[in-house]
């Protein structure tokens, strides 16, 4: 009881203490001054790059919509040379998300830098908003219009929420509770007054130059293990498996990839396929570099992560080891996608559970450590199967 009390009050006083330090930081900045048709469009968007991706066909017709107000994007440092490489946007500010909310040092420098931009519009088109991250920096931007999503609870609480609500001007309602992805970022723009928006998926052109390592070499296939949880990984000894047959049925080197966090595991799925000239790149690739490793593989494996998107978005083959915890909000795509074809849709292998769309909170008998039960219930043979279906149908255009 003391504990929870404890715990409370010291949340308390990160809120006090932090909301005074970031209104410091606004009302110490002075907005450069300029005629409102000179002022800038500020888009946030501040999560990881999968959801970027996932969001550039709708960001194509956003920026469409404004010009020629020049536009900012404030992104995530995971995805701001992906977004400067797309040329979509006047400016990119990255930003270190981590440090962001941890150091108040760079977190009061970066709202006097959004402050200072005097922007006329902000926009957030997140649906699945942060109170301290996005909303923080819509708020710090001082907009006349500050836009986003009503969203959901899944990364702010009850109380959060009912706060920075009030940060905007105008909140999106959700329209039906089970939607894909793009089809809120369709109806989002819709909200805005792009009447021809519609879900649509946006095509990555070249964005830089395959890793040196990988020039001259025979044809490959990549393999991505990791995921944004343990729990959300399919087995280590399947994905060996399924490596294996993969590379010796249709000759293919095996590529693993990955973030630098990631590398111990893609060296141990290296280690477990026991393949000779495998390549292990995690942690040694920019992400234009890792845009265009997938863009030339023959079939690129991963479990629901930014890979599967990035191979849609560049026109390549992929399987994704699907789970259940969000299941038809990113994927599988929906059928009525704009501009979908057999070549970019992502293949899905997943296992049928009563509980789908449970937000990672698993209600099933699961064991402590390891895959969650859906995870857990792909089958080898269901992957294999896939995986050489994709490889005797489709091809990779370059």
């Amino acid at each position: 009881m003391i504990s929870r009390a404890l715990t409370k009050l010291s949340s308390l006083g990160h809120f006090v203490v932090q909301t005074m330090l970031d209104r410091a930081a606004v009302i110490s900045t002075r907005a450069v001054a300029a005629p409102d048709d000179e002022r800038p469009l500020v888009i946030v968007r501040v999560d990881a790059i999968g959801d970027f991706v996932v969001w550039l066909g709708s960001a194509q017709a956003l920026v469409a919509h404004y010009k020629p107000r020049r536009v900012v994007l404030i992104a995530n440092q995971l995805v701001a040379d992906l977004a400067r490489a797309t040329e979509l946007f006047d400016e990119v500010i990255s930003l270190n998300v981590k440090a962001f909310q941890r150091d108040w040092r760079y977190r009061y420098a970066m709202m006097r830098r959004i402050r200072s931009l005097g922007s006329v519009v902000a926009i957030q088109p997140t649906y699945s908003r942060s109170f301290w991250l996005g909303d923080g920096l819509i708020k710090a931007s001082g907009a006349q219009e500050r836009v986003g999503q009503v969203g959901d609870q899944n990364n702010i609480r009850y109380w959060q929420k009912r706060v920075s609500d009030q940060w905007y001007t105008r909140l999106v309602p959700n329209g039906e509770p089970a939607r894909h992805e793009f089809e809120r970022n369709a109806g989002f723009l819709k909200a805005l007054g792009i009447s021809s928006a519609a879900a649509s998926w946006g095509r990555l052109g070249f964005v830089g130059e395959r890793p040196g390592s990988l020039a001259g070499s025979r044809a490959y296939f990549v393999v991505v293990p990791g995921a944004g949880s343990d729990r959300r990984i399919w087995p280590l000894d399947r994905f060996a498996a399924l490596s294996r047959k993969v590379s010796t049925q249709h000759d293919l080197r095996l590529v693993v990839c990955g973030s630098p966090n990631e590398k111990p595991l893609c060296e141990a799925l290296a280690r477990e396929a026991d393949l000779d000239d495998t390549l292990v790149l995690a942690g040694q690739t920019s992400v234009p570099e890792l845009i265009e490793t997938i863009r030339g593989a023959r079939l690129t494996v991963a479990n629901d992560s930014s890979a599967v998107h990035i191979a849609a978005a560049v026109g390549a083959p992929s399987l994704c080891l699907l789970g259940g915890g969000h299941f038809a909000r990113f994927l599988p795509y929906p059928e009525e996608l704009q501009n979908l074809t057999a070549q970019n849709t992502p293949s899905c292998v997943h296992a049928d559970m009563p509980c789908f769309n449970c937000n990672w909170q698993c209600s099933q008998p699961h064991k402590p450590k390891g895959p969650f039960p859906c995870i857990e219930a792909i089958t080898i043979d269901q992957a294999t199967k896939t995986a050489s279906q994709l490889l005797e149908t489709r091809k990779v255009f370059l």
